[in-house]
């Protein structure tokens, strides 16, 4: 036992050694009364100094200083600091400052770092201020940072802003949003993190909703979380096995029993579908056949006829009489229902929807965003309609007749009662987009798109191609070269324009999920949606 005491001895040796030298190390420091005089030094790296020990100490006496810090310091970098500071002491007086450099500080940093505090104050008093940085803020980090503030405040109010985040066109911010949700644990929003997982491409996010789902703990993610499990990503798969595990014993089969009555379900009802179309392709295939037997027997220039059994000649299944209606065919539209301003636009032979778009507001191109190809890529940076304004030069740029083309929505009504938007915007082409990019309408297009589609015609939508004639929508400012004195020739350009080289050029179309569900529609349903489904070849 003395072997044992020796070491007893030595350890109680080395400990009290080991103590001293961090006594002498810390004395050789500055003290907390020196950290605070450095706040007000004048050279910039004593005042990070200060900060980061501070914060790192949390010496509540640094709150009031760190608060000055951030309205006046010149150095952004600071001010950044300062905000980070703040919300790691937790001290609610500093609300105020916080708030007001979340809105109005000159750098998105400092903004984006604000808001993060005001996150870890859990700041119930900022989620106004959250609910309209996390929809208006240009800036990605803002929107993620208030994501991620929202999600630590735990409010259910913020559920409708952060489920309309999962829609946004940056990856990080729907990693945020996708986060936040799991922390408020509503699980209403189980249904929209569903969608995003089995449409998302971005990795990190599906890995945040993964994470999501398992602790929202809902029966409806068992399945899409077992799919999930197949991603070629190792942290999705990692993500969505751990959701599953989180996931209570009774809910996995309970999701189980009832998953497996809904699949039944669901695959009888598809197959039923399957059969209609496969009849459907049938019906097409033998009247094909027909017309080819009969091309074959009367040459390719005779009119192509088939002879029921025991009835006369009829028309070809497929090639209608010049007198004769098409079935499913949208009618011509009623003059009646025309707006005047949009009659030269509309086809004369084909009934399409069209709303008097005068009766609607414009609200400019950042209402856009979840057209995310055209709206934040390389197609509508270098488009040329973005640039009609800056063309126009000095007295051009009040002259209304040149604001016409050169400008959106001139004499009209915009919102924040702007005279007009600068440059051709997605408007321009698409109508005033308020009230069809209304939240109502976003809701809807989540469930029954051809519904949301034909709503937003009503509503102002204008689609080239669908319900007005790409080729005229152009000419209303475009000269085609025909007549000298025609009202869209421009007295300051000969430019002539060419349709057909122009459209190629200008072209933007984005694939929407309403278009893969068209690309599944039967004969049926393509007669049933006709007049917001037919592309107008003109």
């Amino acid at each position: 036992m003395l072997w044992l005491h020796h070491l007893s001895q030595r350890s109680l040796w080395c400990y009290g050694l080991l103590a001293f030298v961090i006594t002498l190390v810390a004395g050789c420091g500055p003290s907390a009364e020196d950290l605070l005089r450095d706040l007000r030094a004048a050279e910039i790296e004593k005042r990070q100094r200060a900060i980061v020990t501070l914060v790192k100490i949390k010496d509540p006496r640094a709150v009031e200083p760190l608060m000055k810090l951030l309205k006046e310091d010149e150095s952004f970098y600071l001010r950044r600091k300062a905000a980070h500071g703040l919300g790691v002491l937790g001290d609610l007086q500093a609300l105020p400052v916080l708030l007001e450099a979340a809105q109005k500080d000159a750098d998105d940093f400092v903004r984006e770092a604000a808001i993060q505090a005001l996150g870890q104050l859990k700041a119930t008093q900022a989620e106004e201020v959250l609910f309209e940085t996390i929809e208006k803020a240009e800036q990605p980090g803002i929107r993620r940072a208030s994501a991620f503030a929202l999600g630590a405040i735990g409010k259910p109010e913020a559920l409708a802003p952060l489920v309309e985040a999962l829609r946004d066109s940056d990856p990080s911010v729907r990693a945020a949003a996708a986060w936040a949700l799991g922390e408020l644990g509503q699980k209403e929003a189980v249904k929209s993190l569903i969608a995003l997982l089995v449409e998302e491409t971005d990795n990190s996010v599906k890995a945040e909703v993964a994470t999501a789902l398992g602790r929202l703990e809902d029966r409806r993610a068992i399945l899409p979380l077992v799919e999930a499990l197949q991603d070629r990503d190792p942290e999705v798969q990692e993500r969505s096995a751990k959701a599953i595990d989180a996931l209570s014993t009774e809910i996995i089969q309970r999701a189980l029993l009832l998953g497996l009555k809904e699949e039944v379900a669901a695959l009888s009802q598809r197959v039923k579908e399957l059969e209609s179309k496969l009849q459907g392709y049938q019906d097409q295939t033998k009247a094909r056949l027909q017309r080819l037997e009969q091309r074959a027997i009367t040459g390719a220039k005779a009119p192509l006829t088939v002879v029921p059994q025991g009835g006369a000649p009829s028309q070809a299944p497929g090639l209608p009489s010049p007198k004769a209606t098409v079935p499913g065919a949208p009618k011509p539209p009623s003059p009646d229902h025309i707006p005047l301003a949009l009659a030269a636009l509309v086809p004369k032979d084909r009934q399409v929807i069209i709303a008097d778009i005068d009766k609607f507001t414009y609200t400019g191109i950042r209402g856009c965003r979840c057209h995310i190809e055209a709206y934040e890529g390389q197609v509508y940076k270098e488009h040329k309609h973005r640039a009609a304004f800056k063309r126009l030069k000095g007295k051009d740029r009040k002259n209304p007749e040149c604001l016409k083309c050169h400008a959106t929505a001139f004499g009209k009504k915009i919102k924040g009662g702007k005279p007009f938007l600068k440059g051709n915007q997605c408007e321009a082409c698409h109508g005033p987009g308020k009230e069809y990019r209304a939240r109502s309408i976003k809701e809807l297009y989540r469930q029954d798109p051809l519904e949301a589609r034909k709503r937003s015609l009503e509503l102002g939508l204008l689609l080239p191609g669908v319900n007005i004639v790409k080729k005229k929508l152009c000419a209303q400012c475009h000269w085609g070269g025909k007549d000298p004195k025609a009202p869209n020739k421009c007295p300051k350009s000969n430019k002539v324009f060419d349709f057909d080289e122009y459209y190629k050029e200008m072209r933007h179309t984005n694939v929407d999920p309403i278009d893969k569900i068209i690309a599944t529609l039967s004969l049926g349903e393509r007669e049933k949606w006709a007049d917001i489904l037919h592309v107008l070849d003109e």
